[in-house]
Parts: C-alpha cells; sequence; structure tokens
C-alpha cells in the first residue's frame, strides 16, 4: 500500500509538473521613457510585475516567466525575450504575451504599427518595436496557442512630432491577426480605436489590466469550477471595464483559429465554491442608462430590458462566432452575474430589434456590436439561421463554420 501510495504521489508531481511547464509567459511594462518627448505612464511596470506574480502563484515556474519593465524593455531585450523563449517552448505549450504602455503607427507608413519601447526616439520610428517583428517571432515558436494582452496606454502617447496620438489595438489586430496561421492565437486589447486607456491611483494599475487581476482572483470563473478559461476571463474583462470607467474604454477581442470555452487561461485565486445569489428583480436593479427613445433601460451588469416586448436581451463578445461558440456562450452565463433562463434568440426576436437607421448598424446603439449579423435559432441538424442587420432579413450558415455573425442572448424580461 505504501508503494503504491508513493507512485501515485510521483505520477501526480510529474503530471502536475507537465501542466506548469505548458505555459510561458513575457509580461512587459514601460511606464517611463529615455526620450523626454514621450508622456511618462505611473503604471505599466506594476501592471506587467503584477501579471507576472498571478502566473507565480499559480505554479508556472519562474524560468518560464520573463518580466521587462522601464529600462529593460528596450526593443533588443524584447526580441531576445522572444527568441529566446521560441528555443526552450514545447510545441503544446500555450504562450501569454502581455505588454502595458505607449504604441503608435507609423506616421509615413500607416500600415506599420509599433510598440513604444523604452528606448524609442520619438520621430524615429525605427527605434519602436514593428509589430511584424513580434508576429514573426510568435510564428516561429509552433505553438498550440497564444494569449496576447494588448493594454496600450494614452493612445499612443507622442507628445508632439511624428509619432502620433492614435490607438495601437486595432492596428495590432490587423497586423497580427491576419498573418498568424501557425498558431491559434486570443488577442485582447485595452480599447477601442481612439479610445484612451485609463489609470487611476486607486486601482494603481490601468483599468483593464486591474480588470484582469479582478478576473483572475475568481470573479471571471463563471461555472465556479476553480479555473479561468481564455473565453471566461475575455468576457468578464470586456465588460468589467466598461462598468469601471462608464462605457469611456470599451476592450475588443479577437480569436483565429479553433477556440473553445474549455481552453484554459490559469487557475481562480479566489473561492469557487461562494454560492450563487438569486437574479435581483427589476424594482431592485440599477439602471445606469436609456436609449434616446426611452425604449431600452440597460442595467449595472449590462442586461438590456426591451420595454416594448418586455424582453432582456445580453450582447456577446464583440467578435466572430461559430454557432457552436455562440451556444456555448449563452449556456455559460451564470446566475452569479445574469441571472438565469437565457437562450438563443429566434429569428422574429431578432427583427423586432432591427431599425433602419438606427446607430451603424441599424439597431439601437445601446447594443454595443460591429457585427452585421446575429446567430438566431438552429435550422436543421448541420446549419443554423441567422439576422441579417444590414437590411432585415435571415440567412443560413453552417454550424461548425468558420464563424462570422454575433452571439446574443435573450430570456423572457423579469418582473
Amino acid at each position: 500500500m505504501k508503494v503504491f501510495v508513493v507512485v501515485f504521489v510521483l505520477i501526480f508531481v510529474f503530471v502536475s509538473s507537465l501542466l506548469s511547464q505548458s505555459r510561458w509567459v513575457l509580461a512587459i511594462g514601460i511606464s517611463e521613457y529615455t526620450d523626454n518627448n514621450i508622456t511618462s505612464l505611473k503604471y505599466c511596470h506594476r501592471d506587467a510585475q503584477a501579471l507576472a506574480e498571478y502566473f507565480k502563484k499559480d505554479g508556472v515556474p519562474s524560468s518560464q516567466i520573463q518580466v521587462l519593465v522601464n529600462e529593460n524593455a528596450t526593443k533588443e531585450n524584447i526580441l531576445n525575450a522572444l527568441r529566446d523563449i521560441k528555443n526552450k517552448i514545447s510545441f503544446d505549450a500555450q504562450f501569454v504575451f502581455f505588454i502595458s504602455g505607449h504604441g503608435s503607427p507609423d506616421p509615413d507608413n500607416p500600415n506599420k504599427h509599433y510598440f513604444l519601447t523604452s528606448d524609442t526616439t520619438q520621430g524615429y520610428p525605427d527605434t519602436a518595436l514593428d509589430m511584424k517583428q513580434v508576429k514573426e517571432e510568435i510564428t516561429k515558436m509552433r505553438i498550440k496557442e497564444a494569449v496576447m494582452l494588448v493594454d496600450t496606454c494614452h493612445s499612443g502617447g507622442a507628445k508632439s512630432g511624428n509619432l502620433k496620438n492614435q490607438d495601437l489595438d486595432g492596428a495590432f489586430k490587423n497586423t497580427v491577426i491576419t498573418r498568424i496561421q501557425e498558431v491559434r492565437i486570443a488577442i485582447l486589447a485595452s480599447s477601442r480605436t481612439y479610445e484612451k486607456s485609463i489609470e487611476k491611483d486607486s486601482w494603481q494599475h490601468g483599468a483593464f489590466t486591474y480588470s484582469i487581476l479582478q478576473g483572475l482572483s475568481g470573479r471571471a470563473d463563471e461555472d465556479r469550477d476553480g479555473k479561468i478559461s481564455v473565453v471566461e476571463l475575455t468576457d468578464f474583462v470586456e465588460m468589467d471595464v466598461r462598468k469601471l470607467t462608464r462605457r469611456g474604454q470599451n476592450p475588443t477581442s479577437h480569436f483565429s483559429g479553433h477556440w473553445n470555452t474549455g481552453s484554459v487561461f490559469g487557475s481562480s485565486l479566489g473561492k469557487p465554491d461562494t454560492p450563487e445569489p438569486s437574479a435581483p428583480s427589476n424594482s431592485d436593479r440599477k439602471w445606469v442608462s436609456t436609449s434616446e427613445d426611452g425604449r431600452f433601460k440597460v442595467d449595472s451588469v449590462g442586461i438590456i430590458l426591451d420595454q416594448e416586448t418586455g424582453m432582456e436581451w445580453l450582447v456577446g463578445p464583440n467578435r466572430d462566432a461559430t454557432y457552436t461558440f455562440a451556444e456555448t456562450w449563452v449556456a455559460s452565463l451564470s446566475k452569479w452575474t445574469y441571472g438565469d433562463g437565457w437562450r438563443m434568440p429566434t429569428k422574429l426576436e431578432l427583427k423586432k430589434l432591427y431599425c433602419y437607421g438606427k446607430g451603424t448598424r441599424n439597431i439601437d446603439p445601446v447594443f454595443k456590436t460591429l457585427g452585421w449579423f446575429v446567430w438566431a435559432e438552429i435550422k436543421d441538424s448541420s446549419s443554423a439561421w441567422y439576422v441579417i442587420f444590414e437590411n432585415g432579413g435571415e440567412h443560413w450558415d453552417y454550424r461548425e463554420g468558420d464563424g462570422g455573425p454575433r452571439v446574443f442572448a435573450v430570456r423572457v424580461g423579469k418582473q
């Protein structure tokens, strides 16, 4: 019996070791720049240090975590760190790339975009880190998946001169996602194009990183299983940052390759066995906004009440989705935050939201979506319907296709 126990323990330790070795982390945070013409930030270095500390607590060996902050986060050091990880990482591993600092496009070549490293000289884009170089190093890794967390503060940050004040995150996705084919990649960026990424003394971080850390503490663990999936973290951060900043900052995400809700980012450091509360009634809710015509009300967690039909809506992740992903996302909505009763909408229910000329997508702007298509009900065993908000029509696609429509959840309104 003792021999069996010893063998079991050894096997457990060995398996645990393999699991911990399956994740590598490069965390970069730049608050101070050698060029005085580039605005200093307050908490970007703390952002990187805090994320690295999380992974240490989650069991990732220190040898698999590299942290570069302030004067150490030079262009050469970042590229060397990427190459060093490439030479050591295994093909079945997950790579986490985190960067917090300034970013900017090249004013002379809008298709080129840069991270501003600590030794970047304003007016000389070649001294910044070209995102194409980052892409090339990641594609050389030949790994299972990469998660990229991009927290670019103050929309570029150059005070004056050649590097303009523009947002990096949309550019990052355009530059990187379209070219990475070898690696399944998820990108979560801190804000939309031209939005500022906000820092506050009360957080001691930027809103984006603060929300990530809050999510990893357990708040993002929707199914309360003790693990935080990439999808759970993305969903939590997208909503939480909007709440923290009163919708002044809206994170965006993009998933390329075949992701599923089970891909784990890390362990919950909170208490997953906390009992779920019941959902509040309408009278107990805190309503934070109302549509211009008064038809829709939005509560503090983002639930939209349609006062005309009595239905309630949640807008899913602002990215392309397969129908299978859409169903999984709706099923994962927890009573902890949203209450119960959520399901996929019907074509008719979605068409009642269509209103030509409303917002940018012929739907009231309280529905924060950049998509023209939204999944509806199942058509048959292999396909499903979606509603086209360009013209209020409908069409179908394969449920396991490449994705394209967005996902909304609906339920009968709570009284």
